[in-house]
């Protein structure tokens, strides 16, 4: 794993639109959060790209993108880190499980 470092603050339009979709979960108000923490996934993935085939870095970015959902729907501000440093963890943490995962396969 490349010792990438994630912001070190959320921003507050994505606490705002955190907010909103934590009062009234909907589908729409989640893809808004995470639309605007797809930047983590980008330099997630930014500093492994050059190793990667094509196919497989579009695959990783969609593994690392599910993540992120996942991450945004079971933050709890009461019990998690700050939200931007859970989704950054939760991508990073599929990275690594990607990397273990990345042998080679018979065609």
């Amino acid at each position: 794993m490349s010792a990438v470092s994630p912001p070190l603050a959320v921003s507050t339009a994505v606490a705002v639109r955190w907010r909103a979709y934590a009062r009234r979960r909907s589908d729409r108000r989640r893809d808004e959060v995470v639309f605007a923490l797809l930047p983590l996934v980008r330099q997630a993935l930014e500093a492994e790209a050059a190793s990667l085939a094509p196919g497989e870095r579009c695959a990783r970015g969609a593994r690392a993108c599910a993540e992120l959902v996942r991450a945004v729907e079971s933050f709890d501000p009461r019990r998690d880190r700050p939200l931007e440093r859970h989704a950054w963890e939760a991508v990073r943490a599929h990275e690594s499980a990607g990397q273990a995962d990345a042998t080679p396969r018979a065609a």
